[in-house]
């Protein structure tokens, strides 16, 4: 506010310098008067006159602490009687999720979840609330398994370190590199139908839940075995999650990113299964195997090595059995039935 005076922004309702209203014909008597107490007995009338005088007083104070370009200046008038309150405006919510085996963890699997990070680290600058959960799954009851042989604690100190190389910025004395847990969880699966809403329910709970405008789930996925297709349930689940937590006027949408196989300077794209197989392939040394996948792996070749290979000699957490997988089952109770069938048919034909 300048040095100069300035006449107070609000005036006592008694100062003669206010418009008085004329009465008009079918108006409300208190709307029509002068001053609208002037229809309250004598004791209301002076109460009213102090509880005005009071705001005035206080208004005036509060105005006269700010600078000119801090207020703006508002004009009140009789019939306006409506409180107004500002209110901040809501925030988008994004969640989005990344699911894989990564056993052992490969090129499309670090592309998938670094595309994911990029996306949830540009909503952030844009202002949005975002976050991402990467869930790795293992072997039944998460025993390793000869198809499932890297422990999660390994796939995880892998993956992190390729987040760290490829998006982290470089840590210099003055500024450490923004934590990974800003971006995204890394968490074992149980079960995706019920982590991934787990995942979205504990995020919504974390913020204020009157500023959330739109809540959008995205399933990044590595398509190559169809996962889009195979985990929509799981997106569907997390939406329902969603709309039984926050009121039915927030939007809330699910998406799917289908993301292609990838693979280095034009190579065939890298396989979990084939990185399993050439370590038990007894044709292929130690020797030839780090020569495949030593650049990729870098320091954590040898550990993923060995995990593979001290589940050599244990049996596929996916039994091959007759009439399995692609097969035909066989059920002997209604053979022998069909049998019986046949038998009295016979019989009867002997019969006639």
């Amino acid at each position: 506010m300048p040095e100069h005076s300035q006449a107070p922004l609000i005036r006592s309702l008694s100062d003669p310098g206010l418009p008085r209203v004329s009465p008009s014909p079918g108006n409300d008597n208190s709307a029509s008067q002068p001053l609208s107490h002037k229809h309250l007995p004598p004791d209301q009338q002076l109460l009213a006159e102090q509880k005005i005088q009071k705001f005035a007083d206080y208004f005036n104070t509060l105005a006269s602490q700010l600078n000119e370009e801090d207020y703006v200046s508002i004009t009140f008038s009789q019939s306006q009687t409506t409180e107004t309150k500002a209110q901040a405006p809501g925030q988008d919510l994004f969640l989005s999720y990344f699911i894989g085996r990564c056993n052992p963890p490969h090129e499309g699997h670090i592309s998938a979840i670094l595309v994911l990070l990029n996306d949830i680290r540009e909503k952030q600058q844009r202002g949005n609330q975002a976050k991402a959960l990467i869930l790795l799954g293992s072997g039944p009851q998460k025993q390793r398994t000869k198809d499932n042989p890297i422990s999660f604690d390994l796939k995880e100190r892998f993956i992190k370190s390729k987040i760290v190389e490829e998006i982290q910025p470089d840590p210099t004395p003055l500024s450490d590199p923004t934590p990974l847990s800003n971006f995204c969880e890394i968490m074992e699966m149980n079960n995706a139908f019920g982590d991934v809403p787990r995942f979205v329910s504990e995020q919504i709970g974390l913020q204020e839940i009157d500023n959330i405008a739109s809540v959008t789930i995205t399933h990044f996925a590595g398509d190559k075995d169809g996962d889009s297709t195979k985990l929509a349930g799981v997106g569907k689940r997390s939406v329902t999650k969603v709309i039984e937590l926050l009121s039915d006027d927030v939007p809330v949408n699910s998406e799917t990113v289908p993301l292609p196989p990838t693979s280095s300077e034009g190579q065939v794209p890298m396989s979990a299964t084939k990185v399993r197989n050439d370590a038990y392939n007894d044709d292929v040394t130690k020797d030839h195997w780090l020569d495949e996948y030593g650049d990729f792996y870098g320091g954590f070749a040898d550990e993923m090595y060995e995990q593979i290979i001290e589940m050599k000699e244990t049996r596929p957490s996916k039994k091959s059995k007759k009439g399995g997988k692609g097969g035909r089952k066989t059920n002997k109770k209604k053979t022998n039935k069909n049998k019986n069938r046949k038998t009295s048919r016979r019989r009867r034909t002997k019969k006639t």
